[in-house]
């Protein structure tokens, strides 16, 4: 019992350092922003929809580096904007 209530003391101050860090960090918040957008793309793949544009799925995990992993950066230059503009031309 002693261990399960030190596991959950440690998760618990565990979530309150990351939702800390989250609320002090404004770049965190865009990344939160950008990551909803994420959801839209990724959305859309799983709906294996006709009017995807050829290599759409690559730009959004092209996206995904972008965002969750900017150290080993991208391929090529990508955003939410080049994402959406390829949709549109597609369409």
């Amino acid at each position: 019992r002693k261990l399960a209530a030190f596991v959950c003391v440690a998760a618990m101050a565990c979530m309150a350092a990351r939702s800390a860090a989250f609320v002090a960090g404004p770049a965190r918040v865009a990344v939160a922003g950008r990551a909803q957008q994420l959801a839209r793309y990724v959305a859309l793949l799983r709906s294996n929809s006709p009017g995807l544009p050829a290599g759409f799925r690559w730009m959004v995990e092209e996206f995904k580096v972008s965002l969750f992993a900017q150290e080993l950066g991208t391929q090529y230059p990508i955003s939410a904007n080049r994402l959406d503009k390829a949709l549109s031309s597609e369409r």
